[in-house]
């Protein structure tokens, strides 16, 4: 397992719940963990939930070199999870049982993915996530090519606002990204601000994914537990 993270690089791992069957540790995680786990009404979502916590303790504890049970997160302004005493910088993304881990080193980062198999009110979602000149686009996209359209757009948004810190406290309708290109992995300069830097993540037919992260990054390298 790769462990080593050179400055300006951005690490990202996959991982499904669907390869982990039978796999899935509760002993690394902690009460408060377990609690909101424990919270969750459908059991898939409780496994789901309990697999991403232990696969981000597994991997931060390779890059620390420490016992992944002994990890301090705390949370930082709206929410973020950060380790505690650590430069290094994280975020996780969930879908299903899908997983998306992005690792940075003393930079603010942020991930997201969508699957395109779920049953979304494409419409809905446009309306709450688009600027006016997105919408413009969407509306001139032929039906089928809208879905995908928008949940790429979708991910870049959350990705950049998780990045920031923000999450969902601000609204995505202000910020205007770089609109889907005709291939996977392309990387852009957020236009409105320059600090940041958005990635494509290809996974693969019926998936979207993003990577957000302050400055530009040399290199984004892809690591897979199993998917």
């Amino acid at each position: 397992m790769a462990d080593r993270l050179a400055a300006g690089e951005v690490h990202v791992w996959r991982a499904h719940l669907g390869a982990a069957v039978g796999r899935v540790r509760r002993g690394t995680l902690f009460r408060n963990e377990l609690e909101r786990a424990n919270r969750l009404r459908r059991p898939d979502h409780r496994e789901a939930f309990v697999f991403a916590r232990d696969m981000l303790r597994t991997v931060l504890g390779g890059y620390l070199r420490a016992d992944s049970a002994q990890l301090v997160f705390e949370m930082a302004a709206h929410g973020k999870p950060v380790l505690a005493g650590q430069s290094i910088e994280f975020n996780l993304g969930r879908c299903g049982g899908a997983v998306l881990l992005a690792i940075a080193s003393g930079r603010p980062v942020g991930i997201d993915l969508e699957s395109c198999e779920r049953d979304i009110d494409i419409e809905t979602l446009a309306d709450a996530c688009l600027t006016r000149n997105e919408r413009h686009v969407f509306d001139a996209l032929a039906i089928p090519l809208r879905k995908a359209w928008v949940l790429q757009l979708w991910t870049r948004k959350e990705a950049l606002l998780k990045a920031q810190g923000s999450g969902l406290c601000r609204d995505p309708r202000e910020l205007d990204v770089p609109w889907p290109a005709t291939h996977s992995g392309a990387r852009y300069l957020h236009e409105q601000d320059r600090r940041w830097m958005l990635a494509d993540i290809p996974l693969g037919i019926g998936w979207r994914a993003a990577v957000a992260v302050e400055a530009e990054a040399e290199n984004i390298h892809g690591f897979c537990l199993g998917w």
